[in-house]
């Protein structure tokens, strides 16, 4: 499985939407104006609907335990 960064998300967020203006891409996918655009300035995280978009979806790792 690929891991992509916050960054590498947005990018292709951006490509997705395309020439379409961020109201009309956010009424398409089905969220809001204002959420999208917080997902594009970093302020939120993207959720399932974005990343499904995508063609994404969000897994966990376990973090690795620190030694004493």
């Amino acid at each position: 499985m690929k891991a992509f960064t916050r960054e590498q998300v947005i990018k292709a967020l951006r490509k997705a939407q395309g020439d379409r203006t961020a109201k009309d891409f956010a009424a398409a996918i089905g969220v809001s104006q204002p959420y999208l655009s917080d997902v594009y300035h970093g302020r939120r995280y993207p959720g399932p609907r974005i990343l499904n978009v995508l063609g994404l979806q969000t897994a966990y790792a376990p973090q690795e335990q620190a030694q004493p």
